[in-house]
């Protein structure tokens, strides 16, 4: 997973999903005892976790994940670098949610999406950056197999990155089967 930067103006401009950021080196990521994160949270929901997280770190200046199980348990918490966090591939929660922050407050990257599209286990990621976050959550009939290969050919149209990213996510959801949306912090 990983953050990049928006565009800015206020023309349309032509978008690709962009590359995590950082250094492609994953082992900058160092776990934390998932109980640092879980004594913390005062409701045991998924709400409870991503506010907990945003106290935590929506500011910081290196991405941060937590991965809330069903019940609203931390069952990994991760520090990484500056624009990347990696988090163990073998998860024994199923229906996972992935919450991470971004520090360049930007939307989804194609790393974020494909790694999430094709984690059986995963429920779906949320990116909270300063401004916003992107909460992206599969469903019932999610086509995996389409959305990757979507993901990796689409042309994005927005006045920034994360406009485009926002617009091509919000006009997807039907024809992929998942559900999305942006909220303001």
């Amino acid at each position: 997973m990983g953050c990049h930067g928006g565009g800015g103006g206020a023309e349309t401009k032509t978008f690709k999903f962009q590359g995590a950021g950082g250094n492609g080196n994953e082992n900058n990521s160092t776990p934390i005892p998932a109980a640092v994160a879980n004594v913390k949270i005062k409701s045991k929901t998924f709400e409870g976790a991503l506010a907990e997280f945003k106290r935590n770190h929506l500011l910081a200046n290196r991405e941060f994940t937590y991965e809330v199980d069903r019940d609203g348990y931390v069952s990994q918490y991760v520090k990484g670098a500056r624009s990347s966090v990696g988090i163990a591939s073998t998860r024994n929660t199923k229906e996972s949610m992935i919450i991470h922050n971004h520090p360049s407050g930007g939307a989804f990257s194609d790393a974020d999406l494909l790694s999430t599209a094709l984690d059986g286990r995963a429920k779906g990621i949320v990116a909270s950056g300063k401004n916003y976050d992107y909460i992206f959550e599969k469903g019932t009939h999610f086509k995996a197999d389409k959305f990757t290969k979507a993901v990796r050919r689409a042309t994005l149209k927005g006045t920034s990155y994360d406009n485009a990213v926002d617009n091509w996510l919000t006009a997807n959801q039907k024809k992929y089967g998942y559900k999305y949306k942006r909220t303001k912090n």
